[in-house]
């Protein structure tokens, strides 16, 4: 279906990549990066889409005064705030930036979130944090901080898209096992990325790091919960730079302030400023969790708000490196962003042009 699309109204200070690309193939642009909303309502008659950030509200009132709009497109993974049903209603297409764990997905926000997993795997590994807030106290116990190497470790990916294939990719290069469990992935997909699959039940007994990549659905909600974790290997270590939500963080928090301490185990020792290690000792498990002790974890994504008491905990928690959702936020983002919404309506346009997926909200054209 081919769409007639003449002139685009760009706003938010979405950038020349945007531009360029659908002047090139004949769309007129117009960036208007500061309008008021009085003069958006004023002027939307003339535009058949308009190029938006999730910060522009969208709303039904705006819908309405776009006689011409065929196209909202948000330069942004999500929602951002636009009323999808208005636009539905009026036939209007909602179409945004994709950032799905799909095999067929495009290279979208991918690199941004594979390069901070794979620093915080290395973060993790090394005790980055207590190591830094010792030396930051003048405390230089570097023999105290033993971490482990990658080399020869086995990762578990949960949900092999983009992100978690460009993941596998890197982090075999540090010579790390990787098994994998995406039930939309074949085998030979998984094999291309150095991925052996397996099965959700195969999976724990053989991790020693956890790293998940689904998206947040309900059959995913709380997807590493007590039970998993009591099935993997004693201090496993769990990334989630996914979604809030697919960890169960009450669980999670427990299994980092129990289970089994073993002679390798290890802990913070608040006044020494110092990780020791606990020779023979075993500390109370908490019921669930008799098998398996958490020894880290690196969150980038929260369930609850940051003053909720348990997500409070886990920012806390010495064992845990928590970032403020910083996966896809840097320079380059807002770039790849602008071009690969371009290129979905030239697509629209001049159907077959790009290889670039289209991503529609509503499925008035998909």
């Amino acid at each position: 279906m081919v769409v007639d699309i003449k002139l685009v109204l760009v706003l938010d200070g979405i950038g020349e990549s945007c531009t360029n690309i659908l002047n090139f193939h004949g769309i007129q642009t117009i960036s208007r990066p500061d309008i008021l909303r009085k003069d958006l309502l004023n002027d939307l008659y003339a535009y058949d889409a308009i190029v938006v950030r999730p910060d522009t509200l969208v709303t039904k009132e705006i819908v309405a005064a776009a006689f011409r709009l065929k196209v909202v497109a948000l330069a942004s993974p999500g929602y951002g705030q636009i009323d999808v049903e208005a636009a539905s209603h009026r036939g209007v297409s909602v179409i945004k930036y994709i950032l799905e764990c799909t095999f067929s997905a495009p290279n979208s926000t991918v690199i941004s979130a594979c390069e901070l997993i794979c620093g915080l795997l290395l973060a993790v590994a090394k005790h980055m944090r207590p190591a830094r807030t010792a030396f930051s106290k003048g405390l230089w116990n570097y023999g105290s901080f033993k971490g482990t190497e990658l080399k020869d470790r086995t990762v578990a990916i949960i949900g092999c898209g983009r992100v978690g294939k460009g993941v596998a990719s890197r982090m075999s290069a540090f010579g790390m096992k990787i098994i994998g469990f995406d039930p939309f992935a074949t085998q030979e997909q998984c094999e291309q990325y150095y991925i052996s699959k397996m099965t959700q039940e195969e999976q724990p007994a053989f991790q020693q790091w956890l790293d998940i990549h689904s998206p947040l659905l309900q059959p995913t909600r709380n997807f590493i919960n007590a039970d998993v974790i009591r099935r993997c290997k004693t201090g496993v270590k769990i990334i989630n730079v996914g979604r809030g939500g697919l960890i169960n963080e009450r669980d999670l928090l427990d299994a980092l302030n129990s289970g089994q301490i073993t002679s390798d185990s290890t802990e913070w020792d608040k006044e020494k400023g110092m990780i020791r290690k606990r020779r023979g000792e075993k500390r109370k498990a908490k019921e669930g969790l008799t098998s398996c002790q958490v020894g880290g974890a690196a969150i980038d994504v929260y369930e609850g708000r940051q003053k909720d008491p348990v997500t409070l905990s886990l920012i806390e928690h010495p064992s845990v490196i928590a970032t403020p959702h910083i996966a896809t936020s840097t320079t380059d983002v807002p770039v790849h962003a602008a071009k690969e919404i371009a290129e979905q309506i030239v697509n629209l346009v001049k159907p077959g042009t790009y290889s670039t997926m289209l991503s529609e909200l509503n499925k008035i054209y998909d």
